[in-house]
């Protein structure tokens, strides 16, 4: 797909920088490649949920989105302002695969460590409903995943269990949707994945 001209536009930052937002095209491999490179371990960890190696492959996604089943943006600094010093390069990637329901992404984002005070980012945050709002409970969910490791345990029957989503709040968590299957004792043994 080529960039659209409604997809593109500029932002201006709080100290005056100018971000200019557009979907990534594949001719963008080596300037994406080179964003999660200057990432620091930390950011690549919370992004990735791990330490992958940053290859074309891991990156080949969020170049060219088809818009439907997935979605991408890349910020790119402008000449002035304080982080002159990145002009033309990816600063910050944001990205969304669809889930199992339509209704339903997985999105992620990812901003360099050169733009430290970025109000821009924060505000899309807080404009997608993540700030202002209270934590999460984490010993609910803590409690979740040691219930469920619990029953998969005590059930050898069970071999699939999809929880999607869960939603958490400062008072507790709640799985939305659930699938769950069962087997015979003998094939069950068989098929467990885990």
């Amino acid at each position: 797909m080529s960039p659209d001209d409604t997809l593109v536009r500029d932002v201006i930052l709080r100290d005056g920088t100018t971000l200019w937002l557009r979907p990534p095209t594949g001719a963008d491999e080596a300037a994406v490649l080179a964003f999660f490179a200057r990432l620091s371990p930390v950011s690549v960890y919370r992004r990735f949920h791990g330490v992958p190696r940053i290859t074309p492959r891991l990156i080949a996604p969020f170049l060219d989105p088809d818009w439907h089943e997935t979605g991408a943006l890349v910020g790119t600094l402008a000449g002035e302002g304080p982080g002159h010093a990145y002009a033309g390069q990816i600063v910050a990637l944001a990205s969304y695969v669809r889930l199992r329901a339509a209704s339903s992404v997985e999105a992620a984002f990812a901003v360099a460590e050169v733009l430290p005070d970025n109000r821009a980012m924060i505000d899309v945050f807080a404009d997608a409903g993540f700030r202002g709002k209270p934590p999460a409970d984490a010993d609910a969910l803590a409690d979740l995943l040691l219930r469920l490791s619990r029953l998969a345990a005590d059930l050898p029957e069970l071999t699939e269990l999809d929880l999607i989503p869960i939603v958490a709040g400062p008072d507790g968590c709640v799985a939305v949707d659930w699938r769950i299957r069962v087997q015979p004792l003998s094939a069950a043994r068989r098929t467990k994945a885990w």
